[in-house]
């Protein structure tokens, strides 16, 4: 904020008077711990301002002259003019009165005190000043502490050339005396400390960003932002030794800035970079040509960053100003990072069953640009902006630095883990570079090639607290190919601060540079990871069931192609492996290509009886899948059978029905285990379909009747009948479901059997018959006949059945009488055992006769018999 208000008077009072009646008192002082004070002689209002840092220490004295009073009430008023930055009810709150003697007033009867706007107003009542001047007091005072509040932006509003003023004006109401006091005070310029860097001899500032030449940027107020100008002065690191060069920094709102000086140490410039204590040399086939040797651990267990999923544009999210953006949501435009911005790449790399994703966070103030997307195998960075129309020359560029970090999440980052990182460099223009930190990496590793020996120079430097390495081309390559650099990283630890860093430091020009690029040839040997395994959980066919995950690096060359052996152990608690019961389905992330046939499986059993299948790949075959798929993840689906063996329950989880079985997989690098879950199948029996009367209950019934050919998959298992699942009452004809529920006694699985059952009516239940049959007498002989007659719904078959005579006796007992029995339309008796009827759904009643001789009858008296019916249901079912 500026003002263009001249005012030139600086530690000096300056006193002006107006009328008698208007009295105006002004001094002007620059405060830094001293007292600004306005006053005249013989005058009775005196205001004191007293600064110590942000704390102004104010006293307004009265003197208490009865005739110029006149004993009438008066107010003391506070004025704080320009000034809004600071506390007015702390103001109010420490404000004391203070008689001359020392004695406190301020909650004595008649005083009061308040504030309005920006004013501070003091009320002392007649009775109050005559209370005061009775105590033999001549003055009275007003003291209260004003706090400055350097962290309120309307600070500003009090600043004017380069120094913050502000005024107080005491004023007495009704004498209308009046004291103004105007204070000033500096801005500290803002500080920084120096970071000493060192540099190689014939480079210059121009390499240098002057943001990390210093630290510890502030402000001496609180709500200030202190920025980083640059360099002060391009120069020339021709000469090795120490020498100096200054960094502009200026605060954002006072404008004010400053100067850092900063120690810079030159030193002796490298070699080119094919003679460079990082440089490996390999030759087209893949071997070791010369150069600084590669360490055969360092090719162990080594996660290789380069990208392996399907599209950058899914798999990159940007943070911008603390929000998170998808480049997909963006339509794949260009886009423009600030400091401290972020980029999340997912599928980047893959270790331990797990892809991995890389975390860039932005270290330059500048920020970086990534390049729209053109579906390029590989994720730019760029130091400006792309040209607006073709053939127009892109903005220069700025220097930028990146960090990476690479894991699961931000949380949960790669600890001591060797890293393989090829970065690209399409044709280099003039005056181009690449730089990353030195921090743990091992060796740079290039096919040979003329274009190493020439026009590409290297070198370490110091920006900070990190070593940095530089490839530096002095002059544009006109090369077709581009360059191709294999970073190799031994026990690198992703952590904030110590995580690899890597940027382009030089850029005349727009300079670009890809990493994770999906084709770039990787100049060493990839050993190929621990395998994977997962166990799966199988709840259907009682099968082991198991996936397993083999990454596939792309190698560089076909020599660094190995075949690849896999044992997959499935225990002693499997059956025994074969062609026939074991299938083993080979497939890939890329293209889902069924590889099974041409790869290599024999099985075999341990001395401790586990079952093991051997799985063989070829060097041919992963040649071919890295040409057909670049670095890819093979998946291995197996299903085997169960043991049978009664040892199987040693791994039994009667909790939940599950057999726990261990599996493991090993290769050259170690061996993965997990466990594979099998449900235990549940026991088995056929249903015997039954006919059941209408109304019973299975209460009523035998379970077991039900059921027949009890099985289980275990052949030491016995199955047994629980019963009936539930309740049910058969209280409606026709057919129905019943389910008997069995159980294994060796794992305690269950089973609900489904059986058929008919409803029918108990057809005896439908009969009728006559409960009494008169005789009479038909001249020779004496008859009766009666009836038997069926009711029901069913479809029943039933026969009639009696004893061919029926006996009659007299009331004495004397006389008995043998009735023979005819069937209908009969006349002859039945016979012992021969029907007497069938009822059928055609027949469903049928007569007979009762006869005997008249003369059998002696006396005339009442003769009585009984005649027992039997009926037989031969046929049973329902009426169709």
């Amino acid at each position: 904020m500026k003002n263009n208000t001249s005012y030139s008077a600086k530690k000096t009072s300056l006193l002006l008077a107006v009328s008698t009646i208007l009295i105006l008192m002004l001094s002007l002082i620059v405060i830094d711990d001293l007292t600004a004070e306005a006053m005249e002689e013989n005058k009775s209002l005196t205001l004191t301002a007293v600064q110590k840092k942000e704390m102004i220490q104010l006293e307004i004295k009265q003197c208490l002259n009865k005739n110029s009073l006149d004993t009438k009430e008066f107010e003391l008023s506070l004025e704080v003019k320009e000034l809004q930055a600071y506390d007015k009810q702390s103001l109010l709150d420490q404000t004391k009165i203070i008689s001359e003697k020392g004695q406190e007033y301020t909650d004595a009867t008649g005083v009061t005190k308040r504030l309005e706007e920006n004013k501070l107003i003091i009320g002392i009542s007649p009775e109050a000043s005559e209370r005061l001047r009775s105590d033999g007091n001549q003055s009275v005072s007003v003291k209260s502490t004003l706090k400055i509040n350097k962290n309120d932006e309307q600070l500003m509003k009090s600043y004017h050339e380069n120094e913050f003023r502000f005024s107080f004006v005491a004023k007495n109401n009704k004498t209308q005396e009046k004291v103004e006091t105007v204070c000033a005070f500096n801005v500290t310029p803002p500080t920084a400390k120096a970071i000493p860097t060192t540099v190689s001899a014939g480079s210059s500032t121009a390499e240098l960003s002057a943001d990390k030449l210093v630290t510890d940027l502030k402000s001496d107020l609180e709500f200030d932002e202190v920025n980083v100008l640059g360099v002060e002065e391009f120069k020339k690191f021709d000469q090795v030794g120490d020498t100096k060069i200054a960094v502009m920094i200026q605060s954002e709102e006072t404008q004010r800035k400053s100067r850092i000086s900063i120690p810079i140490k030159v030193e002796k410039a490298k070699s080119n970079f094919y003679t460079s204590e990082l440089t490996t040399i390999m030759n087209e086939e893949g071997d070791y040509k010369s150069g600084k040797p590669i360490e055969e651990e360092l090719l162990r267990d080594t996660v290789v960053l380069q990208y392996l999923g399907k599209s950058f544009l899914d798999d990159v999210t940007f943070t911008k100003e603390g929000r998170f953006v998808s480049w997909k949501s963006l339509g794949g435009e260009e886009v423009k990072l600030a400091y401290y911005d972020s980029i999340e790449i997912k599928n980047v790399a893959y270790k331990d069953g797990e892809y991995l994703n890389l975390y860039v966070n932005i270290r330059t103030k500048d920020g970086v640009y990534i390049p729209k997307f053109y579906n390029k195998p590989f994720f730019e960075f760029a130091s400006s902006a792309a040209p607006i129309y073709p053939g127009v020359p892109a903005a220069p560029g700025k220097p930028f630095l990146l960090e990476v970090m690479v894991g699961t999440a931000l949380n949960h980052t790669l600890e001591g883990v060797n890293i393989i990182f090829p970065i690209v460099k399409e044709n280099p223009d003039l005056e181009s570079s690449l730089d990353f930190s030195l921090d743990s990496l091992q060796n740079i590793a290039v096919v040979d090639d003329d274009i190493f020996k020439k026009d590409l120079e290297a070198n370490t430097f110091t920006s900070g607290t990190k070593e940095y390495y530089k490839l530096f081309w002095p002059k544009k390559n006109m090369a077709y190919n581009p360059y191709v650099f294999t970073l190799l990283y031994k026990n690198m630890s992703f952590q904030w601060g110590k995580a690899m860093q890597f940027g382009i430091f030089d850029v005349p020009r727009r300079r670009i540079f890809g990493i994770l690029d999906t084709t770039a040839k990787i100049n060493v040997p990839v050993k190929y990871q621990k395998a994977e395994i997962e166990g799966k959980i199988n709840q259907t066919n009682g099968k082991i069931e198991a996936e397993l995950h083999q990454f596939l690096p792309k190698q560089g060359s076909s020599k660094y192609y190995e075949p690849l052996s896999l044992d997959i152990n499935l225990s002693k608690y499997a059956g025994k492996l074969d062609e026939a019961n074991t299938k083993i389905k080979i497939t890939d992330d890329k293209t889902n290509n069924d590889w099974s046939k041409n790869a290599e499986v024999t099985y075999s059993t341990t001395e401790n009886g586990e079952q093991v299948a051997h799985l063989n790949v070829s060097k041919d075959l992963l040649e071919q899948l890295g040409k057909e798929t670049g670095a890819a993840i093979i998946n291995i689906a197996v299903e085997a059978p169960l043991s049978l063996d009664a040892a199987l329950m040693d791994v039994y989880d009667a909790s939940n029905l599950m057999f726990k079985i261990p599996v493991n997989v090993s290769n050259e690098r170690g061996i993965s285990e997990s466990v594979s879950s099998v449900q235990m199948p549940k026991p088995t029996a056929q249903g015997v379909p039954q006919m059941v009367e209408l109304g019973t209950t299975v209460s009523d019934l035998n379970a077991s009747d039900f059921v027949k050919d009890l099985k289980s998959i275990l052949p030491f298992d016995t199955i047994e009948v629980v019963g009936f699942k539930g309740e049910k009452v058969f209280d409606k004809l026709g057919k129905t479901t019943v389910e008997v529920t069995i159980k294994s006694k060796a794992t305690n699985a269950l089973a609900d059997i489904e059986v058929e059952v008919t409803v029918v009516e108990n057809p005896l239940a439908y009969i009728t018959t006559n409960k009494s049959i008169e005789l009479k007498n038909e001249g020779q002989s004496v008859e009766g006949s009666g009836a038997v007659s069926f009711t029901g719904q069913s479809d029943a078959r039933i026969q009639v059945y009696t004893e061919p005579v029926v006996q009659l006796k007299n009331s004495d007992d004397k006389n008995l009488v043998d009735l023979n029995v005819r069937r209908k339309g009969s006349m002859k008796p039945l016979k012992s055992g021969e029907l007497l009827a069938e009822l059928t759904p055609a027949n469903r009643s049928s007569d007979f006769k009762l006869s005997a001789p008249e003369s059998k009858f002696k006396n005339t008296d009442v003769y009585k018999g009984n005649m027992t019916i039997h009926f037989e249901v031969s046929e049973y079912g329902l009426v169709r």
